[in-house]
């Protein structure tokens, strides 16, 4: 008697779960909201206004924004993994890049509503780097302004070079923040995926066709007579 073993669940691709991804992702965003929020009220509550370095704090804010962000990602991507119910496939880490992806695009636009329309609802999500966009924006509309003195638009503009400046820094550490929350969001997916029961291997019976015996003449009764 022989098994031949197969599985309900071969390694053949599976689509997407886009409630999955999309639970993910506002997973995601909600957890990166809430660590902003409790990050801001720590700093606003230990933090003196007048002897606290305005580089220091800003540096200090971005690290909490960026490590947020990966934590969140891990979150976010642990939920896609599991609502997805991929088990151990590969598609599982899809989901959570896929959700890493669309968390990614609602910041992005964030950190675009903080540089073209000032403070927003989404200000809380562009963190440190749209709060430098939006005071490079003021900036340069103030150094614009016909009725400032020439002094005084000079010192505008060095702070706006400088203002530039940090944005470059900032734009570089968030794209690599960025590159290590989508690693981040696939852990955890793949982590949910790990908690899923792995599908069960059947076992099927096949049985070889019998063979008439040979009789102790010697005649073989498999052939014909």
């Amino acid at each position: 008697m022989a098994y031949a073993y197969e599985s309900d669940a071969m390694e053949r691709p599976r689509p997407l779960s886009w409630s999955a991804v999309m639970a993910g992702a506002i997973a995601a965003l909600v957890i990166h909201f809430l660590l902003n929020l409790l990050g801001l009220g720590i700093g606003a509550t230990a933090l003196d206004a007048g002897a606290t370095d305005e580089a220091a704090a800003s540096a200090t804010g971005f690290v909490w924004w960026s490590v947020a962000g990966i934590i969140a990602a891990l979150g976010g991507g642990f939920i896609a993994g599991r609502l997805a119910r991929q088990g151990a496939h590969p598609n599982a880490m899809s989901h959570g890049l896929a959700a890493w992806a669309v968390s990614s695009l609602v910041v992005v636009a964030a950190v675009a509503g903080a540089f073209g329309a000032g403070a927003s609802s989404a200000a809380n999500l562009a963190g440190p780097f749209g709060a430098q966009m939006a005071q490079y924006r003021d900036l340069r509309l103030e150094a614009r302004a016909p009725d400032v003195a020439p002094e005084a638009r000079a010192d505008i503009t060095r702070r706006a070079e400088a203002a530039a400046d940090a944005i470059g820094t900032a734009a570089l550490l968030s794209f690599a923040a960025l590159l290590v929350g989508a690693l981040a969001a696939g852990v955890g997916a793949r982590w949910a995926g790990s908690m899923v029961r792995a599908p069960q291997v059947l076992a099927r019976d096949v049985r070889e066709p019998s063979m008439p015996p040979y009789r102790e003449d010697g005649h073989d009764e498999r052939r014909p007579h």
